[in-house]
């Protein structure tokens, strides 16, 4: 179960993330993102974030602006509407994971390989929303699960859904900012339905 915890933007958070043995850490670069940072402060905060690997999340750029931008980053998250085509070539510089919200995810089809994993989020990523989980589809590629999860609905969440790792802001954040102690809580619950999956 790969845990993964976006949207970090200071040094509490990243050092939070390191300590509570995530596997990979999103920065946030959307402009109309409340969660997005300076790039520059998403390259200093991804050497603080221990054995974790840094995820630079963008929407709908293109591909030279990606790659000029991911330099550094082991991934790249894409949260709008890239083709299978930009992601495949992507791929050649950088582990990719696409999203698709909760009625795209027919869609899951069109990206057979040419992605390192799909992100099934809710209608509106980042909101916090909760919504019902039910088994990811089977796509060749690992299926990870977003979408209004918090330490104490994760579990549930595998269990339904059966992904190959989860994802969450919101669920982790208080006042707005992640709290390290929702982050070990949220570490902790996934793994231990992980485990039992």
């Amino acid at each position: 179960m790969r845990v993964k915890i976006c949207g970090v933007r200071d040094e509490r958070a990243a050092e939070a993330c390191a300590e509570a043995g995530v596997d990979l850490v999103g920065f946030n670069r959307v402009p109309t993102s409340k969660r997005c940072v300076p790039l520059g402060v998403a390259r200093d905060l991804a050497r603080r974030i221990g054995g974790a690997e840094a995820v630079l999340l963008l929407v709908d750029a293109d591909e030279d602006t990606i790659l000029r931008e991911a330099e550094g980053f082991a991934w790249v998250q894409l949260h709008g509407r890239e083709s299978p085509e930009l992601c495949a070539a992507l791929r050649r510089h950088h582990r990719v994971l696409k999203a698709l919200v909760a009625p795209e995810v027919a869609a899951i089809d069109r990206y057979r390989g040419s992605v390192d994993a799909l992100l099934v989020d809710g209608a509106r990523p980042g909101s916090g929303e909760v919504r019902s989980w039910s088994r990811v589809p089977c796509a060749d590629v690992p299926v990870w699960l977003a979408g209004g999860l918090a330490p104490d609905n994760v579990a549930s969440a595998i269990a339904a859904a059966r992904p190959a790792g989860v994802d969450v802001a919101s669920g982790v954040e208080v006042d707005g900012r992640i709290d390290p102690a929702r982050v070990r809580a949220f570490v902790a619950a996934a793994r231990a339905a992980g485990a039992q999956t």
